[in-house]
């Protein structure tokens, strides 16, 4: 049986930042981002460290809610820039206890 465990690691970044060692020497099959579109000025950082780690087969999924404080838009727009295009996979409203109604997207992404 295939062991995951093997073929899987977390490894930190600062966005924007030149990669180390293990990032650079390592191109990756899935990336996942989560609630990670909160400022639109982290917005080219992150994307310049997802082109830095991915192979033309990459995937990129990204969970987020629109927020405020941010137009998401811009994201999948700059995306295009790097050479990204995006694919709306779940669009789901959650509202509950102590939760207001947020619209969660989740949206794959890959580099052509």
């Amino acid at each position: 049986p295939y062991d995951i465990l093997l073929h899987t690691q977390a490894v930190g970044h600062t966005w924007g930042t030149p990669l180390n060692s293990v990032l650079r020497e390592n191109k990756f099959d899935v990336i996942l981002l989560a609630d990670v579109l909160w400022s639109e000025q982290f917005f080219k950082p992150l994307l310049q460290s997802c082109k830095q780690l991915c192979s033309p087969e990459t995937l990129i999924y990204i969970a987020y809610v629109d927020h405020e404080t941010a137009n998401t838009q811009y994201f999948f727009e700059w995306g295009k820039d790097y050479g990204f295009c995006t694919k709306n996979l779940v669009t789901k409203t959650i509202t509950g206890p102590g939760v207001e109604e947020e619209v969660v997207d989740k949206k794959r992404m890959v580099w052509i």
